[in-house]
């Protein structure tokens, strides 16, 4: 009659060693923005029927701007073994680093003449500049704003080093694949979209400029009126919500 006592007595002991292997409480994560370099990479590699076909009107383009969004992260964890061998781990900081590749194609009937080309990609600077804005501001917010996120992941526990940090590791890469990197993009998008390209001013270049426009058929008027500011907007949104080509190491 006491062996059912004895054995419920036996299984509260093994329940209260069990809860006994419990991790310490670790600091907060670190959190921090680490921006990618950026430069601008010029092609002439295609015709401008060939830029105008990835357009939304199949007309030659001069030229035409691909942003690509760049990511990657340094992580480090702070690993500790309770006297039972269990193994304890946290996030210690978190290094979320992002950066816009920018590549601008000058149409092959542009690139010829060093100032041509210049001056047609000058219509493609604002862009540039407010995919860059838009990086800083976003990265600026990063540490505020997904501190909770990176908060909840809270601790890993495991017989080895691998087994209690590959849970946290894993939630890392979720919280970036599925909110940091997508709400990037959108920022990005959202500024692109508020750019104002009508300002751009031709550069003669002794008429060479002119002599451009003319083989594919176009003026540079064609670049500053509103069809064309809409249209070239339109793909720049395109571009932004689709075929950003992003790239991401975790």
């Amino acid at each position: 009659m006491y062996r059912p006592l004895l054995a419920a007595l036996g299984a509260m002991v093994l329940a209260g060693g069990a809860q006994a292997a419990t991790c310490p409480a670790f600091a907060p994560p670190v959190i921090k923005f680490v921006p990618l370099p950026s430069e601008i990479e010029r092609d002439t590699s295609k015709t401008a029927k060939e830029l105008g076909d990835n357009g939304p009107h199949a007309k030659p383009q001069p030229a035409s701007y691909q942003p690509q969004l760049q990511s990657s992260a340094a992580r480090s964890l702070t690993v500790q073994k309770l006297p039972d061998g269990t193994v304890c781990a946290a996030v210690h900081e978190v290094d979320f680093k992002l950066g816009i590749k920018h590549k601008v194609f000058i149409a092959q009937e542009f690139a010829a003449d060093g100032c041509v080309a210049d001056t047609v990609a000058d219509f493609e600077t604002p862009v540039i500049k407010s995919d860059d804005a838009a990086l800083a501001a976003f990265g600026e917010s990063i540490p505020q704003t997904y501190a909770a996120d990176i908060n909840a992941i809270g601790t890993g526990m495991g017989k080895t080093d691998d087994e209690a940090q590959k849970p946290l590791l894993d939630k890392i890469s979720s919280v970036f694949k599925d909110k940091i990197f997508p709400a990037f993009a959108q920022h990005v998008q959202d500024a692109e979209a508020k750019v104002d390209l009508s300002k751009w001013q031709k550069a003669p270049c002794n008429g060479a400029t002119d002599k451009a426009f003319a083989a594919i058929n176009a003026s540079a008027g064609d670049l500053t009126n509103n069809t064309a500011r809409a249209a070239q907007q339109q793909q720049q949104q395109q571009r932004a919500g689709g075929s950003y080509g992003g790239s991401g190491r975790y």
